[in-house]
């Protein structure tokens, strides 16, 4: 009799779908990694400095970036570039080791920080400059389309002259790929009539702005063409020390350095 009520007990239970319970989710740990987001060619983004957000636009003199891309290639100079190009664009790594072999080539991490000197532009005008929202599959198309219209012969990869401002190669100038670079503007203000959003916790306390640290770096920058006998490119720096940090004890040897040279 017993073993008859405990099967009637077993039979309804099934014909309810009585279940145990599931297990909740596991919430992720705290400090648990998290996906980076993706550029053109499904690069990993750089992390932008506070202040600051992601653009694709063409690099300008001034413009802040970093390397997106682990072991980016990049020569000592302008020549040294030209010499190793072919076994860069490659990627032959048989053919850059005599390069890096002699230092004139090196590689750079991903995320290094760069300051942009030069830009060498040997590619047509893509049009106007893009932002991240449009995404990686919308840019790579923009870009095959622009290369396809080109029907003259092939033409070097364009490349930026930059200046690394941390890491083991700080206060280099080097010559990279303009692809190989994720560039930074300044974030955009807040719309006044967008409506304050609550913050569940207290946000961290922003960084003060160091104003004479950016005029040193433009200075830095200035001399570095000066001293490569590139005058005109060493006053445009000289020039946005003045007009960005005039109050400044930069500033004065910008004017001095701008005198110098024959200047107003």
């Amino acid at each position: 009799m017993v073993l008859m009520v405990r099967s009637i007990l077993c039979v309804l239970a099934l014909a309810a779908g009585e279940t145990k319970p599931a297990k909740p989710k596991a919430k992720p740990k705290p400090g648990a990694t998290v996906a980076p987001r993706l550029g053109p060619g499904g690069r990993p983004i750089p992390e932008p400095p506070p202040g600051m957000v992601v653009s694709l636009g063409a690099p300008d003199p001034g413009d802040r970036g970093a390397v997106n891309l682990a072991g980016a290639p990049a020569a000592i100079d302008m020549k040294s570039w030209q010499a190793a190009a072919k076994a860069v664009r490659a990627k032959d790594e048989a053919g850059m080791k005599p390069f890096l072999g002699a230092k004139t080539l090196v590689k750079l991490e991903h995320g290094t920080p760069i300051l942009v000197i030069e830009r060498h532009n040997y590619q047509p005008d893509m049009g106007a400059p893009m932002t991240i929202s449009g995404g990686a599959d919308s840019f790579s198309r923009f870009a095959q389309v622009a290369a396809m219209s080109d029907t003259g012969p092939p033409r070097p990869e364009n490349v930026v002259e930059v200046r690394v401002t941390s890491g083991p190669y700080e206060g280099r100038t080097l010559v990279v790929r303009e692809a190989d670079l994720t560039l930074f503007n300044p974030a955009p203000p807040p719309d006044p009539n967008e409506p304050p959003v609550k913050a569940k916790k207290k946000a961290p306390p922003t960084r003060k702005f160091d104003a004479a640290g950016r005029a040193t770096s433009l200075l830095n920058s200035g001399k570095a063409l000066e001293k490569a006998g590139k005058a005109k490119g060493a006053a445009e720096f000289y020039r946005r020390v003045l007009d960005d940090y005039p109050d400044t004890p930069q500033a004065r040897e910008a004017a001095e350095r701008i005198r110098a040279a024959g200047g107003k």
